[in-house]
């Protein structure tokens, strides 16, 4: 009985006291932070699954850590006898009553030989177990319910949200469908105009039946639409133009599809941009969507050649020796659909953390044991505080 008790013992202030499975799960959630960056060993195989099993097994402990320290605040003995000094004991002269006594007036509260004193590291740690409980709580049922998809869409036709071809990329937690989303369709694309600097899209949302259920005009990386608990988002214009590029003698330098992408500075009304490369050379080439103009450069090493051609005006351009012809052009807008994160409950439970850690390392439990002998009493004393009493 009495190596199960120690065994229970132990097993408890691992669950409850012990800094080593903490740190484990965080360390755990560094690496797999880590592995985004750097390509680890190859006997690591790190996946969301298991970060997600990981994130579950902190937050239970956390809980379980929080539970215990808030049900016990209102105690007079709250971190119990365990977990006593194995060294550092000093000895008075003095009995144990009379030492009990001292330290009883000094504001300890005892449990027979066992005494402890109320600061503020409780209170600290309360805080830090019950911050990151909140912020694991929220933060994994968010990661749950995560739904963040990406898709290109031009004007006119309708999609169905609900069919996962639709999207570019689509980013689902366990807890999240696209079944019951709505169909979209472009009405409108603006291009960048005194009401519109940036551009925007006209969309509407409707069921199955063409029922329009809301639309709404998005500015270019502007407010949201939101609809049933979902925010759609418009980040860019893209362009695909059908280029091809020879020579008088017919020799093909190039002849594909070209996608045009926003430039972080526009030059002299050019606010796309795209490089590829042909046959024998390599082509940097600028749209401005405005006059659907292409600016071309091509080069090999210090040879440059240059040209400008605009789309439904000029059937050919030139380019130095080669011609330029646009076989096809297709607008799209970027759209993305993610459902919004509560994440001001995440940092809240950050902060909460962070003074509770502040306010453990500023204060510190003050505890003490005391053991009768013949030559007086044997004391085990944590905290300075505590300390100073048996020395004085």
């Amino acid at each position: 009985m009495i190596k199960k008790s120690l065994m229970t013992q132990g097993l408890l202030g691992i669950l409850y006291e012990s800094p080593f499975p903490p740190l484990f799960f965080l360390a755990f959630f560094c690496l797999f932070i880590l592995a985004q960056f750097v390509r680890l060993p190859t006997f690591f195989h790190l996946d969301t699954n298991l970060l997600l099993v990981s994130n579950i097994c902190f937050l239970l402990l956390i809980g379980l850590r929080f539970v215990r320290y808030f049900s016990l605040r209102n105690r007079e003995i709250r971190y119990g006898s365990g977990g006593r000094p194995a060294s550092g004991t000093l000895l008075s002269g003095s009995s144990s009553d009379s030492v009990r006594q001292r330290f009883a007036d000094a504001g300890y509260r005892f449990d027979d030989s066992y005494g402890e004193k109320h600061t503020l590291s409780y209170l600290g740690m309360t805080l830090l177990y019950g911050g990151l409980f909140l912020a694991l709580a929220v933060g994994s049922f968010e990661n749950l319910r995560q739904f963040s998809c990406v898709m290109f869409h031009n004007a006119g036709m309708s999609a169905a949200l609900d069919d996962p071809q639709q999207y570019l990329k689509a980013n689902l937690g366990p807890l999240a469908s696209l079944k019951g989303m709505p169909r979209l369709q472009i009405k409108k694309m603006i291009l960048p105009c005194p009401q519109w600097p940036k551009g925007a899209i006209e969309i509407s949302l409707t069921d199955d039946k063409a029922k329009v259920l809301t639309e709404g005009t998005l500015e270019n990386k502007g407010k949201p639409l939101t609809y049933n608990g979902m925010e759609y988002y418009f980040t860019r214009f893209l362009y695909d133009f059908i280029l091809e590029i020879g020579t008088k003698n017919n020799y093909l330098e190039f002849s594909d599809t070209v996608k045009f992408e926003p430039m972080v500075t526009p030059i002299n009304g050019y606010t796309h941009s795209v490089k590829f490369k042909g046959e024998r050379l390599k082509w940097n080439a600028l749209l401005d969507p405005q006059r659907m103009a292409i600016k071309l450069a091509g080069g090999k090493e210090k040879k440059l050649v240059e040209g400008e051609i605009v789309f439904r005006r000029d059937q050919v351009a030139y380019a130095g020796e080669y011609d330029v012809k646009i076989g096809g052009m297709a607008q799209w807008a970027e759209i993305h659909i993610m459902r919004p994160r509560h994440m001001y409950i995440v940092y809240l439970g950050g902060a909460l953390a962070l003074i509770g850690l502040l306010m453990r390392l500023l204060f510190h439990p003050q505890r003490v044991w005391l053991e009768g002998t013949p030559e007086g009493t044997r004391v085990w004393a944590t905290g300075g505080e505590t300390k100073k009493l048996v020395k004085g």
